[in-house]
């Protein structure tokens, strides 16, 4: 499959699901309580490079603990607008968000996303200070890809033989406390090899990207117990459910702290792929209460 077909393939789903999140977001309003500081840049890439934060108006002047939200979409589509509705959420649990633009597929293909979330954990030692944000209490938290980004770049954090794959200059300040791994797509192995997953990844990693970076694509190989704890989720109607019980395993045989969770009952129609985005939906306000207060429960002061 030829790179023009790949974008125009592109061109079309972001279409139909810019289209499905507007009218998700119809009528949602940011509360005035959030104050955000939006599109910063953080590194040279134009629009793909910028980043918001969102925070309580009223914990401005605190140093407050972060949640860094890694937007999903196939690794070609979304940005942090697609998610500031969610991320003006969690800031109303008292915590600091801060959501960024990365390089898409199948114009920019892996390791770009990589280099990109590396790029933000930089910027955000550098400028911590500026925005009250507490180094010490860090977490992570990302669906779909953005799971999948979570996943690859903590275990890069958190085993330094599977960091040395990657030509990254990881900065030791960035030490995430616990994420949440929300419908992630983590094992790209699993997929036949007809299914739509298949030709996310064409996009993604190139023609023979699966062979060609098959080892740094594994992580499951590499992680160790000294991963941060993880709140993994899915739910009853998720088209990739197969892949939360595989990711589970892999954290359980290494002695990760962690809970999972899937969410809705089989009757529930809500209960859809990165459903806790939808801050208007009774079961994202579950899953992000629950997500919270698991992050919470490891939340140290000095």
């Amino acid at each position: 499959m030829t790179k023009l077909t790949l974008k125009l393939i592109a061109w079309k789903v972001r279409k139909d699901w810019k289209n499905n999140d507007k009218k998700r977001d119809k009528g949602k309003e940011i509360p005035q309580s959030i104050q955000i500081f939006d599109n910063i840049s953080y590194g040279k890439y134009g629009k793909y490079n910028k980043l918001d934060i969102y925070n309580k108006k009223e914990n401005l002047n605190k140093k407050m603990p972060c949640i860094v939200v890694f937007h999903g979409g196939g690794f070609f589509y979304g940005t942090k607008d697609v998610y500031k509705f969610y991320s003006a959420d969690l800031a109303l649990r008292d915590f600091t968000v801060l959501t960024f633009n990365y390089r898409l597929a199948p114009s920019h293909q892996y390791p770009s996303q990589l280099e990109d979330i590396n790029q933000v954990m930089k910027w955000l030692c550098q400028n911590a200070e500026n925005y009250n944000i507490d180094l010490d209490n860090l977490f992570f938290a990302g669906d779909s890809a953005g799971g999948s980004l979570v996943y690859t770049y903590t275990t890069m954090l958190s085993n330094s033989e599977f960091a040395r794959k990657f030509d990254f200059d990881l900065p030791s300040q960035i030490k995430p406390k616990a994420l949440a791994i929300n419908c992630g797509f983590c094992n790209f192995y699993l997929p036949g090899p007809d299914s739509p997953e298949n030709l996310m990844l064409t996009g993604y990693l190139g023609k023979n990207g699966k062979e060609k970076y098959k080892d740094q694509l594994q992580v499951q190989n590499y992680v160790t117990k000294n991963f941060p704890p993880v709140y993994v989720t899915s739910a009853s109607h998720d088209f990739i459910l197969y892949q939360f019980q595989p990711l589970t395993e892999v954290f359980t045989s290494r002695g990760v702290k962690i809970i999972s969770k899937i969410y809705g009952s089989k009757d529930d129609e809500s209960a859809i792929h990165v459903f806790n985005i939808d801050s208007s939906l009774p079961l994202a306000k579950e899953c992000n209460d629950d997500e919270c207060n698991f992050f919470k429960s490891f939340i140290s002061y000095k």
